[in-house]
């Protein structure tokens, strides 16, 4: 980024609203403070909007265990 030394931005802000799963914001996408250029190509991408999926518990864990396969258990023949 190029900028003279008063008008280095402190912060670059990127609006992912409204973007579904899977969309980019490439460096191009940026809108720049007045006087801030940038060497880097416009196609690099800045962003990936992903969604998270549900992590799972330990208590959940234990508890699909307790629903899973039961265990087998070994007798002895006489």
């Amino acid at each position: 980024m190029h900028a003279p030394a008063t008008d280095i931005p402190e912060v670059i802000t990127v609006d992912v609203d409204g973007l579904r799963e899977g969309a980019v914001v490439r460096v191009g996408d940026l809108t720049l403070p007045e006087g801030v250029t940038t060497d880097i190509d416009p196609e690099a991408v800045l962003v990936t909007v992903s969604v998270p999926r549900a992590e799972v518990s330990e208590e959940e864990e234990g508890e699909e265990a307790a629903f899973g396969a039961a265990p087998v258990e070994e007798t002895e023949e006489a």
